[in-house]
């Protein structure tokens, strides 16, 4: 799929999802408290939630690799925006480093990912990842009945994950819910397809052709009324960078 198409399945999902609300409130709840003046948001994608936190945040700086997105960052009036992929050369330390669903579960990548974040980060700073913990919940139930089990995989990749930020600081887990929700059930379909492939063809062909399955599932499970939902639950990971650091 050419990476100019990828924006607009990502933002027709937006447009029947609370996530980035969802999201907004998570991080202010763990920053409360804290005087931060300062964020790098790894990831920033398209402004939904990088523009607010850019309004809560006097310092805002934006790490976008796509171009549309980078550019939509631009028009939303973010000063600095830094159009490359993570990890690249950061010249200071911010309060606050976000990387929010932008995260490889492969140890590979995600081990220097994480350390490149955590050397922006102010002492007594704080890095949050927000990512998807994948353990037994309604998404991995769903595949389930798709004739997919990857829970015990991907809650054995996130315990990788988990241990490596604990040699780094002082850690704590949040969870936050987000829903997406839909009239009707073909734009619940195209949403959680768009979920499970990430936009990618071969993938969303292959969700699709389990529609039966998923229909008869969505509508004895998640329908209220005349409209479906389906909860998704983000795992937000609170990184606290020691003084002595």
């Amino acid at each position: 799929m050419p990476d100019n198409l990828y924006p607009k399945y990502f933002e027709d999902f937006l447009n029947v999802t609370d996530e980035k609300e969802q999201l907004f409130e998570g991080i202010m709840k763990e920053i409360e408290g804290f005087d931060f003046q300062s964020i790098l948001d790894i990831g920033a994608g398209n402004g939904k939630l990088s523009i607010p936190l850019s309004i809560a945040m006097p310092d805002y700086v934006a790490i976008e690799p796509n171009v549309l997105f980078a550019e939509r960052l631009r028009i939303g009036r973010i000063k600095e925006v830094i159009e490359k992929k993570f990890p690249c050369k950061i010249n200071r330390q911010f309060d606050l480093v976000l990387i929010s669903h932008v995260l490889s579960y492969n140890p590979e990548e995600f081990k220097p990912f994480i350390e490149a974040a955590f050397e922006a980060v102010k002492p007594k700073g704080l890095l949050l990842i927000i990512t998807y913990r994948s353990e037994e919940d309604d998404w991995t139930k769903l595949l389930e009945k798709l004739g997919e089990s990857r829970a015990e995989e991907n809650e054995k990749n996130f315990r990788q994950i988990l241990r490596y930020t604990h040699t780094l600081g002082s850690v704590t887990l949040e969870e936050v819910t987000s829903r997406v929700r839909a009239t009707k059930i073909e734009e619940m379909l195209k949403a959680l397809a768009f979920v499970y492939s990430d936009a990618n063809p071969v993938k969303k062909k292959y969700f699709l052709s389990k529609k039966e399955i998923i229909i008869k599932t969505l509508n004895k499970k998640y329908r209220r009324k005349r409209q479906y939902y389906f909860p998704l639950r983000h795992v937000m990971i609170n990184i606290r960078k020691n003084v002595t650091m």
